[in-house]
């Protein structure tokens, strides 16, 4: 479908950006209402389609009966629902969270001190067959409480696989859990490493080297020549019948020293490094679903990448620094998995085990945004969708793999990352032309109405008139293979199972909602509501929120 983009702000023509939050106050205030919500009049164009579109730019959600509607709203709750994703993301925070408490009660001390910076690496000189331990989580139980503990163990491991850039080892009791469904021979785990060892190079290129040589040792442990790939029955959850759970994890705590988490027991816990860079991979994953495997090894070699580049060698280069630096989760996670997207097509996998397996439930619930991981009410899979929406929108219309490159390798986190990786891309003379992250927030609704193939002419468009879309591809010749492939977001189609068990595929569209219908925004998040062909109608808006709101004509 190719239409006519005329993108609008309450009937007044939409520049590049909007001109001010103060212009958006005149208009309402210009009602004559003195109150948070009035209502005015919007004119539109009766021999066109009319869309409203309400985006949220703050940092909290805003429930439905504060977006404004045009008549009348009824409101719906979230599901809920909790997994053990999120015990991981909580054990990386408790980490960041710990060492950033530390550093700001300790940001007096000399760096002539403890906080000493060093130089040397770790040969760990594995070969195949040789024996270690490691710690891993291994078990989860109930408690009292009827609330889930997750316990770490040494485990007794062997190497499988000794490559260029990793070692594979495996738990010994790997080969004893053929009854939960684990079945792995020595090819499997030799194939997991040769896939890992096929990227690698290819991976860094793009995204930034993990290996360091100098770094701050009152925190970190020297870089391993080699990354430690462990694969074991995480969290001990395999069953026949298992259909989720966790594939793979990278934990940030096992880059500390032991000596460092120990002294500060108070902040972290009882928390046990393996000091290396490692990751962790899922037995069960590994047999039943390789691909996805292969993946995510990938999506967690992008968070080790992007720790060492922007945690821990800041904390290298400022090691007085007075604030420790990190991702937050949204912004690592937008990278993990659109470097996977780019690594579809060398990996040669389908799209249900892609990142692009995620897009039906942006399809459904992109008015929750991509910023809320620390919401339990939240269901996990949805903000994984959302923040994968929004990276692999940014990557097909401002710069491809360019740009990624700039997101992973410029020393920024989060929002100042992609404003200073746009700039370099799109530099500008002055603040109403620059290209930035609030500008793409305010295209991004833009990709549920440019779903077509665009033309050769649309293509060259650039600017107000660029076809904004996930229907675009880019890098498409390059030597190695990597490349952002075009996404029809009319066409997503999903495995659905039946009330009588068997399963059937859907096509999962996006959901417009009526023009009476309100929902919650989270930050970042928008909804579109279908207007209709009207010469005119009534919107009772929120003027005191940072809340937008659009006109789309087709």
């Amino acid at each position: 479908m190719c239409i006519k983009k005329t993108l609008l702000l309450l009937c007044i023509v939409f520049s590049l950006v909007f001109t001010s939050c103060d212009f958006l106050n005149f208009l309402f205030e210009d009602s004559g209402s003195t109150e948070s919500f009035t209502t005015v009049t919007v004119k539109s164009d009766p021999n066109l389609q009319t869309y409203l579109v309400k985006l949220n730019m703050s940092q909290k959600t805003l429930k439905a009966n504060q977006t404004g509607y045009a008549r009348f709203a009824d409101f719906s709750d979230a599901n809920q629902k909790n997994d053990t994703e999120s015990f991981v993301r909580n054990l990386n925070r408790q980490i960041n969270e710990g060492v950033k408490a530390e550093v700001a009660a300790n940001a007096g001390r000399s760096a002539s001190g403890d906080r000493a910076v060093v130089s040397g690496y770790s040969q760990l000189g594995y070969s195949k067959g040789a024996t270690a331990n490691f710690y891993s989580y291994t078990r989860t139980e109930k408690t009292l409480l009827g609330k889930e503990k997750n316990y770490s163990e040494s485990i007794q491991t062997v190497c499988k696989y000794s490559g260029t850039y990793c070692y594979v080892f495996a738990d010994k009791q790997n080969s004893n859990l053929s009854s939960k469904g684990i079945s792995l021979s020595d090819t499997d785990y030799e194939k997991l490493g040769q896939e890992f060892d096929k990227c690698y190079e290819r991976e860094i290129a793009i995204n930034g080297n993990p290996f360091y040589e100098k770094y701050n040792n009152t925190y970190f442990v020297p870089c391993n020549d080699k990354i430690v790939i462990l694969v074991s029955d995480l969290f001990g959850d395999a069953s026949e019948d298992q259909d989720g759970g966790v594939v793979g994890y990278f934990y940030q705590g096992d880059m500390y020293n032991q000596t460092y988490l120990d002294k500060n027991k108070n902040a972290f816990g009882e928390i046990k490094s393996n000091e290396c860079e490692m990751f962790y991979i899922d037995a069960l994953f590994l047999t039943k679903r390789p691909d996805t495997t292969y993946s995510t090894l990938l999506h967690e070699f992008n968070h080790m990448i992007n720790y060492v580049l922007k945690t821990v060698n800041y904390m290298t280069k400022y090691p007085n620094a007075t604030n420790f630096q990190t991702c937050g989760v949204w912004f690592t996670e937008m990278l993990s998995m659109i470097t996977e997207d780019m690594f579809q097509g060398v990996l040669g996998i389908e799209d249900v085990d892609s990142p692009k397996g995620r897009l039906p439930y942006f399809n459904l619930y992109y008015n929750y945004g991509f910023k809320l991981w620390d919401d339990d009410s939240i269901p996990n899979y949805i903000v994984y969708a959302n923040t994968y929406a929004f990276g692999a929108f940014l990557v097909r219309n401002f710069g491809g793999i360019a740009l990624l490159k700039q997101l992973c390798q410029n020393e920024y986190v989060n929002e100042k990352a992609i404003n200073e990786a746009l700039k370099v891309l799109y530099p500008s003379t002055t603040s109403e032309e620059q290209i930035d992250f609030d500008y793409a927030i305010r295209k991004f609704s833009l990709c549920l109405f440019n779903t077509g193939v665009p033309t050769a002419e649309q293509l060259l468009e650039t600017g107000e008139n660029q076809y904004y879309s996930f229907n675009r591809a880019t890098d498409k010749n390059r030597s190695d293979g990597l490349t952002f492939t075009a996404i029809d977001i009319m066409n997503i189609v999903c495995n659905v199972q039946n009330k009588d068990g068997s399963i059937s595929e859907q096509k999962i569209e996006p959901v417009f909602y009526q023009k009476d219908r309100a929902v919650d925004l989270g930050p970042t998040g928008f909804s579109v509501h279908y207007i209709g062909q009207v010469s005119s109608f009534e919107l009772y808006a929120n003027k005191n929120e940072e809340l937008e709101y659009y006109l789309i004509k087709q």
